[in-house]
C-alpha cells in the first residue's frame, strides 16, 4: 500500500486536491469543513474523521447534511474517533479499515 500525505495548506490548484481525494481509498482528516469538502469529492473511500461524534450538530443543517448523505450514497464510509482517543485506539481503527 502506498501512503501519500497531502496538506491542503500547500494546494496551488484545487484540481490536484480533487484528483487525489477521488483516488484515495483511506482518508484521514478532522471534522467540519475538511470532512465536508473532501467527503464531497471522495468516491468509495473509508474516511476516518478525527473529532466529532459521528455527525453531530452539522446534520441539523440541511445543506451539510445533504452533502454528507450524498457522500455516503457514493460509497464512502465514515468512521469517527474522538480527539481524546488513545493512539492505540486510532491505530486499531486504521488497521480495521
Amino acid at each position: 500500500m502506498r501512503i501519500q500525505r497531502f496538506f491542503t495548506d500547500t494546494v496551488k490548484n484545487i484540481v490536484d486536491q480533487v484528483e487525489l481525494v477521488r483516488r484515495a481509498k483511506i482518508i484521514i482528516l478532522n471534522e467540519a469543513s475538511n470532512m465536508t469538502i473532501n467527503g464531497f469529492f471522495a468516491e468509495n473511500s473509508d474516511i476516518i474523521v478525527l473529532g466529532g461524534l459521528g455527525g453531530g450538530h452539522f446534520l441539523e443543517n440541511p445543506r451539510p447534511a445533504h452533502i454528507y448523505y450524498d457522500s455516503v450514497k457514493r460509497g464512502n464510509k465514515y468512521y469517527h474517533i474522538s480527539y481524546s482517543a488513545s493512539i492505540d485506539d486510532m491505530l486499531n481503527l486504521i488497521k480495521k479499515v
